[in-house]
């Protein structure tokens, strides 16, 4: 039996926070995606419903890396802004890896 992702409804959740306290950029090199969450609790949930994906310090969930930064960007891409969605697809596109 195949291990069950994350739900629609936690993914829609996990989008409306991130859009409401998160962020994306390009640093170093390779795109981060940040969420500054209102606490710690809050934070572990949002790393739990985009699949474990990311790293959590305090009330800061974040991930980095063009795979990494992908992964959550296309599972969170249905309930995302069109200002969040333009942001992703820049500093995507600014960090795609060479083919």
């Amino acid at each position: 039996m195949r291990p069950r992702g994350p739900s629609r409804t936690d993914l829609a959740g996990a989008a409306i926070l991130w859009g409401a306290h998160g962020a994306i950029r390009e640093g170093r090199g390779e795109p981060y995606l940040t969420l500054e969450a209102p606490s710690p609790l809050l934070a572990e949930r949002f790393r739990d419903q985009v699949g474990g994906v990311g790293q959590v310090v305090g009330e800061l969930w974040y991930a980095h890396g063009f795979e990494s930064v992908q992964a959550v960007i296309a599972m969170l891409w249905p309930w995302l802004s069109a200002e969040m969605r333009q942001g992703a697809r820049v500093v995507l596109g600014e960090a795609a890896p060479a083919a």
